[in-house]
């Protein structure tokens, strides 16, 4: 009823704005912005959900003859009653009641509805599962697209659905829906107005979930990362019968020696940086599998960040644009009239005297602490909006378990040791939006700006073996700027330490825009770096590739797209920041300079950029 209602309120709409373009349309100014103050989160929601369902199935209209018999809806059955479309096909003259001159009555029909992409929405779910390494693909791709291709083909309006069969396990009723995992049935109220929902969803063979992501039924957000996952397991009888059908699409699960992790679980957001490891659409694979799992669904116990929190109900950070600008602004508090070179200098973490000493970092295991008091309570979704069918059964209580992941590291001159790091906040890491040296910003050489004496700005190596052409040294930074580095060896033996005592940079005070940036390339050049001319002097790029017309941007992406990242090392600095609570920005070193990423920590409003190769 919510689709009828939504594409009956589109459609008028859409009528409505017909021919604004030409300048035709039959509507004011002040129409759009009454609508825009009456309609709710709701309307809209349901306005997208419309659109998404016009522009993804039709409607087919069939002759009985081609059928060898007319279905006819069942009468007293206990099966699940028809839907919307059934009730509104059922009111449909099938045949004409009434002559119009000669013209024969047309032969009784029928309708159908159909995917208009079926095939597309296999060769997605086909990719995403490659992508992911799924075990067994090759032999599981053509049954699992012949699986989704018959979900995409076209069904009777006026036969109702045939109830999905499931498995009753033992002390439990049966279930079948779909439950929110964020406040845990008011257990944490204070996640209620989260805008990422935590879902969990009892999946059958060829279920719900599979069929709206086959009819293209998805609204933006997380829901696609759920629906792909869901079809997938839908759709692989073997995989869901070894891990279980009620499934946490928030957290992850083990599966024939491998582990799939949720982007929205912290579990998977550091395993993501490891070697090995593929994601894709929301979704990790890697092989570190929790100690002591078999297979089946995990649940992840965390801790939600103080900073987040008191965001929550908040106008998101983005909306503060002059804010946002000011706080990452190229030339800093810097006028544009009164500018000069010696404001700016090349940052770059590797200024050591004497070098740092060399770190090797192993990961040892993930393990999973024993389970939380406080069970995760799934909440049905008719408990938080209105739903067509209100589900009485309960889903079960899910364990949550405490994670933490053990590392072996030696520090060159000291004693080798085992850290462990948990996994207790649930924090989130960006990387640092690439950059590339632009033909149209000409640096000019000051002598009051040490790093950029250090620059040869001609080209022609006059400044010595020392020098680093402009080209190779990244950005220039505004002096408004604040930034402190420490080596990742010596943020291992102040590991206890808080954010704002490393901050303080030694004999001064931590400016209020004061960063850290921690070092975690070892062994590399003692002199910055630009992205670009590290990859151009890669080993696995030759001149005869980088001949053509590919912009700089141009090249950034395919080289990025070619290297394999990941290393322990990124794990274990990911590890420690989730057991401290730190948001951080990952900055590439073959990717993005030094100064992008702090000047995107100013928009971000964080503290902390990790600095990896």
């Amino acid at each position: 009823m919510q689709i009828l209602v939504s594409s009956e309120l589109l459609i008028r709409l859409d009528a409505i704005t017909d021919g604004e373009e030409y300048g035709a349309a039959h509507f004011r100014a002040i129409d759009v912005v009454q609508f825009e103050r009456a309609a709710n989160a709701s309307v809209k929601w349901s306005l997208l959900l419309a659109r998404s369902w016009l522009n993804n199935i039709e409607i087919l209209r069939e002759d009985y003859g081609s059928l060898a018999a007319r279905p006819e809806p069942r009468r007293g059955s206990s099966g699940a009653a028809p839907g919307w479309l059934a009730s509104l096909a059922s009111k449909i003259s099938f045949h004409d009641q009434h002559k119009h001159g000669n013209r024969p009555p047309s032969p009784p029909h029928f309708y159908t509805i159909r995917g208009r992409y079926g095939q597309r929405q296999v060769e997605g779910l086909t990719h995403f599962a490659r992508k992911l390494m799924w075990p067994g693909i090759d032999g599981y791709e053509r049954r699992i697209s012949e699986k989704v291709q018959r979900l995409a083909a076209p069904s009777s309006l006026l036969q109702p659905p045939t109830p999905t069969p499931y498995k009753k396990e033992p002390e439990q009723d049966s279930y079948f829906g779909a439950w929110d995992v964020t406040c845990q049935r008011g257990h944490h109220k204070e996640r209620a107005r989260a805008r990422r929902r935590r879902m969990a969803a009892a999946l059958h063979e060829s279920g719900w979930l599979s069929k709206s992501y086959v009819f293209g039924l998805m609204m933006p957000g997380d829901a696609v990362s759920h629906f792909l996952m869901a079809t997938l397991l839908e759709n692989d009888s073997e995989a869901l019968s070894r891990i279980g059908s009620f499934a946490n699409l928030s957290s992850g699960f083990v599966y024939h020696d491998k582990s799939f992790w949720s982007t929205s679980c912290i579990v998977g957001r550091v395993l993501a940086a490891g070697k090995g490891s593929a994601e894709c659409m929301g979704w990790i694979s890697t092989d570190i599998i929790p100690e002591g799992v078999t297979e089946g669904w995990i649940s992840i116990d965390v801790h939600d960040v103080a900073s987040d929190l008191s965001q929550l109900g908040k106008k998101a950070r983005i909306w503060g644009k002059k804010r946002v600008e000011r706080e990452s602004y190229i030339l800093g508090n810097g006028n544009e009239e009164s500018i000069s070179p010696a404001d700016f200098i090349i940052p770059h973490e590797n200024n050591y005297t004497p070098a740092p000493p060399g770190v090797f970092v192993e990961l040892q295991s993930l393990e999973l602490d024993t389970p939380v008091a406080e069970c995760v309570h799934p909440t049905p979704l008719a408990e938080i909006i209105v739903t067509p069918i209100h589900e009485n059964h309960r889903a079960p209580d899910l364990l949550s378990y405490p994670a933490k992941i053990n590392f072996f590291v030696s520090i060159e001159g000291e004693k080798t040791e085992t850290v462990t790091f948990s996994l207790l906040y649930d924090i989130n890491f960006v990387t640092a939006h690439p950059c590339s040296p632009s033909s149209r910003v000409r640096v000019l050489k000051s002598p009051s700006s040490p790093t950029l004496q250090q620059i040869d700005f001609t080209g022609s190596n006059t400044l010595g073996a020392g020098s680093r052409s402009m080209y190779r040294a990244g950005h220039p930074l505004h002096k408004y700027y604040n930034y402190t580095v420490i080596h990742i060896s010596e943020l291992l033996r102040r590991r206890d330490a808080e954010l704002s005592d490393l901050l303080t940079p030694p004999g001064g005070q931590a400016a209020q825009n004061q960063v850290l940036v921690v070092d975690c390339i070892t062994n590399f050049s003692s002199v910055p770096q630009s992205p670009v001319a590290d990859r151009s002097e890669s080993p696995g790029s030759s001149p005869i590739e980088r001949k053509g017309s590919f912009s700089a941007a141009a090249k950034m992406h395919f080289e990025s797209r070619k290297r394999q990242f990941g290393s322990d090392m990124e794990i274990l600095i990911r590890a420690l920041c989730s057991q401290k609570g730190w948001n951080a920005i990952i900055s590439r070193r073959k990717r993005g300079c030094l100064a992008c990423a702090i000047r995107e920590a100013g928009a971000l409003g964080w503290k902390l950029i990790i600095r990896v190769p």
